[in-house]
């Protein structure tokens, strides 16, 4: 992975970290989406574990994870700084991205 797309998603993940008190975004749900985007499938599956996941939902998120994993590192980064522009957005209460 590029070293200005690692940046990128450490940023991001600190950002929205940081933007939840504000925001009102559920920490939790933004591991998760991190880990979607950014770990292993593994970590992904055991950070939704808490949450008593069906066999059918398993099956769905096991698959979406593998179509993450299809994306490149630039796109992984573009979607998440999307997602931390809609995080920061006045519509979501948060403060516009720099």
């Amino acid at each position: 992975m590029k070293l200005t797309v690692a940046l990128a998603l450490v940023t991001l993940a600190l950002c929205c970290y940081s933007a939840t008190a504000s925001s009102g975004v559920c920490p939790v749900f933004l591991d998760i989406v991190n880990k979607l985007f950014t770990g292993t499938f593994r970590e992904y599956l055991q950070s939704l574990q808490p949450y008593h996941p069906t066999e059918a939902m398993i099956e769905a998120v096991s698959e979406l994870k593998g179509l993450v994993n299809l994306l490149s590192p630039e796109h992984k980064a573009t979607v998440l700084q999307l997602m931390g522009n809609i995080v920061f957005s006045k519509e979501c209460g948060g403060l516009p991205p720099k």
